[in-house]
């Protein structure tokens, strides 16, 4: 009974809802339909009685006077269909409803000739009168004729020359360009130069980098291999039982240094013992062990690179370093380990002494000390003296502007020049004095801003007894090529000449480079290296040879070919690469000199 109740119940709820779902499909179905049918009779009652009206209108020959724009719009839509269907656009309709023909666009649109004179200017008459475009008009609306132009737009001369003051007397009033204000304010003028201070660099420029070859731009190796090589020495080591860890690799053009950290208990005086034997494990000829990297508790052990980059002179003068350096004696050297450039400034090193045999570049490195002055100094800044007994290496450099004296061959007369530049120290050291000034920076400051303010006018205010002209001084540097050969001549005389002008000529801005292949006792003696401290050392043939320029070893250990370790008091020894510069581009450089000035040499020198 139970399950007969609830299957009736079933029955009659699914019917109840059968029939709510069709009346509601139903009501659906009604209301489209009801909304078909109202559009439908909606546009055919609309098209009956436009058409009744368009026969109507066309009977009393009148235009049609269709809904407005707006309505048109909002119940007629825009697609090609429709507007074919309800507005006919065809040739013959189109005719009929817009009366286009000759005669109707007369009467309604007056489009003839006559009708256009009248209601639309074009005829010339008209357009004269109401467009001005003939030439009075012009003339008189739109000033376009020579007078009114000159009257309204300020270009013809007198106009220009009085509202813009271009004309030259203007110029001059406004704006100090002409000789006299120059003279007045800036003293730059050839006279005053030549009078006051005779340094003349008008004419005179600078060589350009060009004449100077490119740098290669290929890397030397990768880091893969130097990792791989890095590793190789950790193995290497911890076979002889030293434990170290490469903590750092800096890698130059020429050599690689890898940072090493040793292990509890090791001492570094147990890889310097094996640093032979540790080459001959990495298959290489040498090796350098650094005992304390600066700055940190490593150790160093330097690498030659499998492929050797070449640092050109190039690549230094157009460094940063080298270009915003002030210092009229600039030196290029080359690059550290690391790639970065490196450069001396003379005045303050005061004076250098190289030391290098036969191909370890030091021949090369003088032409770069050379050519690093000549880069930045102006003839009457600096002055050039070089002897050279072997009388090939330095005679490229004949009747360039900067020597004081021609390039000396003869052995015979170095004493006299060492002499007369003794006597020149002591000359200006009493000018210096009487100035109350401490160098030759200072001296030549001081005189630039008397003659600036106008203040020396003449000998007597400065109580000089001597004839000569108070002027500013250049620097002068001494070259010797081959300062063993000297020695072999006259040693005791041309020691004590060397020691006397390296002791003082300092603060009289003359210094002194020295170069010897032979760097033995005889020749480099303790008063030479005790006021000479900065030294460069190339590769030497002993170790003998490196305590005798270096005080310690390691120049025997270089790679020749401008290898070299630089000392001085104000750091300790730095492993540079010279830079290589060939005797063609000494060549092109000198020529370039000599195009511009001549050499004055002091005269009657000898003579004396």
């Amino acid at each position: 009974m139970l399950k007969n109740f609830y299957f009736a119940k079933f029955i009659k709820y699914l019917l109840i809802f059968i029939g709510i779902s069709i009346i509601f499909f139903l009501n659906i179905f009604l209301l489209r339909t009801i909304k078909i049918i109202y559009i439908f009779l909606k546009n055919y009652l609309f098209f009956f009685f436009v058409k009744k009206n368009k026969i109507l209108y066309q009977k009393k020959n009148v235009s049609l006077e269709f809904p407005n724009k707006t309505s048109i719009n909002k119940k007629l839509p825009i697609n090609k269909t429709s507007i074919n269907k309800k507005l006919p656009i065809n040739k013959t309709s189109i005719n009929k409803k817009l009366p286009i023909n000759k005669t109707s666009i007369n009467k309604k649109l007056p489009i003839n000739k006559t009708s256009i004179n009248k209601k639309l200017p074009i005829n010339k008459t008209s357009i004269n009168k109401k467009l001005p475009i003939n030439k009075t008009s012009i003339n008189k609306k739109l000033p376009i004729n020579k007078t009114s132009i000159n009257k309204k737009l300020p270009i013809n001369k007198t106009s220009i020359n009085k509202k813009l003051p271009i004309n030259k007397t203007s110029i001059n009033k406004k704006l100090p360009i002409n000789k006299t204000s120059i003279n007045k304010k800036l003293p730059i003028n050839k006279t005053s130069i030549n009078k006051k201070l005779p340094i003349n660099k008008i004419n005179y420029t600078l060589p350009p980098l060009f004449l100077l070859d490119k740098a290669s731009k290929k890397k030397v190796t990768s880091i893969k291999n130097l990792k791989f090589i890095g590793n190789l020495i950790e193995k290497k080591l911890s076979d002889f039982g030293i434990q170290v860890k490469v903590v750092m690799i800096h890698s130059g053009p020429v050599i690689t240094c890898y940072e090493i950290e040793l292990a509890v208990g090791i001492k570094g005086s147990q890889i310097i013992n094996l640093s032979r034997d540790l080459a001959r494990s990495l298959s290489l000829t040498s090796l350098r062990v650094i005992e304390i990297i600066p700055g940190t508790n490593h150790m160093g052990i330097e690498l030659p690179n499998p492929k050797r980059k070449i640092v050109r002179l190039i690549e230094i003068f157009d460094s940063d370093i080298y270009k915003n350096s002030t210092s009229k004696l600039t030196i290029a050297l080359g690059k550290n380990i690391i790639g970065n450039p490196v450069i001396i400034n003379l005045e303050k090193m005061s004076h250098i002494l190289i030391s290098g045999t036969t191909g370890s570049g030091k021949s090369i490195a003088i032409n770069a000390i050379i050519l690093s002055i000549l880069y930045k100094s102006y003839p009457s800044d600096v002055k050039l003296i070089l002897i050279d007994p072997k009388m090939l290496e330095l005679s490229i450099y004949k009747d360039i502007p900067h020597l004081l004296t021609p390039v000396i061959t003869n052995m015979k007369k170095v004493s006299h020049i060492l002499n007369w530049t003794i006597n020149e120290m002591e000359q200006r050291y009493q000018k210096m004095s009487k100035l109350g000034v401490r160098n030759l920076f200072e001296y030549n400051k001081k005189i630039f801003n008397l003659y600036k303010n106008n203040i020396l006018k003449n000998k007597k205010k400065l109580e000089l007894n001597s004839t000569e002209y108070l002027n500013t001084l250049p620097s002068i540097i001494i070259i010797i090529d081959e300062l063993a050969d000297l020695i072999m001549i006259d040693g005791k005389n041309i020691e004590k000449l060397i020691v006397r002008i390296s002791q003082k000529a300092r603060a009289a801005g003359i210094h002194l480079i020295l170069a010897t292949q032979r760097p033995s006792v005889n020749i480099i003696t303790g008063l030479i290296k005790a006021n000479i401290p900065t030294r460069i050392a190339f590769k030497v043939n002993s170790k003998i040879d490196s305590r005798t320029i270096l005080d310690q070893i390691g120049a025997e250990k270089l790679l020749g070919k401008g290898d070299m370790l630089y000392l001085s008091n104000s750091i300790s020894l730095i492993r540079i690469h010279g830079a290589f510069v060939s005797n063609q581009e000494v060549e092109k450089v000198i020529k370039y000199l000599k195009k511009q000035e001549k050499p004055s040499y002091i005269k009657n020198l000898f003579l004396q």
